[in-house]
């Protein structure tokens, strides 16, 4: 017998423990595994190659909240290494009833401007020209539009629920973002034509390069910091970081699961093994104990179980217990066992179970 056929058979030697210990550990590290990719998604991953020179610039209160001055924006886009410039904001409307399935972003923007920012976005030249020549045009993300079987020239109606208006939209263009991103975006001046107070929520940047995007987020913080509304500039995976911190301390609720599941591990695991040491002790005392006394020819006449016996004590165990006087004897091919070394002789803790290798001792037991 090899040590990994040992291993092998003494993990299934108990089915009714190793099975809930084994699917114990599996779904232990299945939970830490989604843990660690949440993780690994909300605070290292970057969304894509083009996020990391765009910027977005709001008001440091709250999200969607505090319109910014109309006039920003015209002073933004003069701060050199600008490129271009896009408003941002919701209408968080409704389409059809309140149904989750009918439940999709929905955001108002500058069709001129728009896809200079988001360059990653691929939607077909005709598209985007038919996009921007209409008032009430609309694109959509190719997923919501296979989702809901639309296509360009198809007319969908959004009720207002925070603005007083309906818009009817009628759909351009389909685009395909780099990272998936289901939404309707539309332009921005249907809505402040029927809403006079409605101004932009926030403004999207795109910087020449990666080098300029701290100077940059500086520039145009410091250039409203005294004013009645200052701003907050920030890259995309940083503004997505401030969405996650809005749900509490993300990062202790993940690493207090992580640290729970690996102890969970680590105790079942112990468990398993102070089981399983307990009931292998009995075996190790038999081929230990010096004071069994072999005499010659003492129950030999079944050579075939004795061999048996013989073949699983020395192969069975470690070195250390092939080289006790116990299995010096046995190798001798004396398998006689006294009298008083029989299933009685156990502490009366043990007496109740009876391990294989006493049972087949009790079968030689000399009278």
């Amino acid at each position: 017998m090899t040590l990994a056929g040992f291993v092998a058979k003494n993990a299934l030697r108990n089915k009714r423990r190793a099975l809930p210990t084994i699917l114990s550990v599996g779904f232990s590290i299945l939970l830490l595994t989604i843990m660690m990719s949440l993780w690994r998604s909300f605070y290292i991953d970057q969304l894509s190659s083009s996020s990391t020179v765009r910027l977005f610039t709001r008001s440091p209160h709250v999200f969607f909240t505090y319109a910014m001055p109309t006039d920003y924006r015209q002073k933004i886009k003069a701060i050199p290494g600008v490129l271009a410039i896009a408003p941002l904001n919701l209408f968080n409307g409704v389409y059809k009833d309140n149904k989750a399935e009918n439940a999709f972003p929905q955001g108002g923007t500058d069709p001129n401007e728009f896809l200079k920012v988001y360059r990653d976005y691929e939607i077909p030249a005709d598209q985007a020209i038919a996009w921007q020549k209409d008032r009430a045009g609309a694109i959509v993300e190719n997923a919501l539009a296979k989702q809901h079987g639309w296509k360009p020239g198809d007319r969908i109606l959004l009720q207002g629920k925070f603005f007083p208006v309906n818009l009817e939209l009628t759909i351009r263009g389909i685009y395909t973002p780099s990272v998936p991103a289901r939404g309707i975006w539309f332009n921005w001046k249907y809505v402040e034509e029927a809403v006079p107070y409605a101004r932009d929520d926030m403004y999207i940047l795109l910087a020449d390069s990666p080098r300029n995007v701290t100077h940059i987020e500086s520039a145009v913080d410091d250039m409203f910091r005294n004013s009645p509304s200052p701003t907050r500039t920030e890259t995309e995976k940083q503004l997505e970081l401030d969405f996650i911190a809005m749900l509490g301390n993300v990062k202790a609720f993940i690493l207090s699961i992580c640290m729970a599941v690996v102890f969970a591990i680590l105790l079942v695991s112990a468990n398993t093994m102070a089981m399983t040491i307990r009931e292998r002790t009995v075996l190790c005392f038999c081929l230990q104990d010096n004071t069994w006394n072999f005499p010659d020819g003492a129950g030999c006449s079944h050579h075939g179980r004795v061999s048996q016996l013989r073949d699983f004590c020395l192969q069975g165990f470690g070195p250390q217990y092939r080289r006790g006087p116990a299995a010096h004897r046995l190798m001798q091919g004396r398998a006689g066992v006294p009298p008083d070394v029989g299933w009685a002789s156990l502490p009366p803790h043990r007496a109740g179970r009876r391990p294989p290798l006493l049972c087949i001792l009790a079968d030689y037991t000399v009278p």
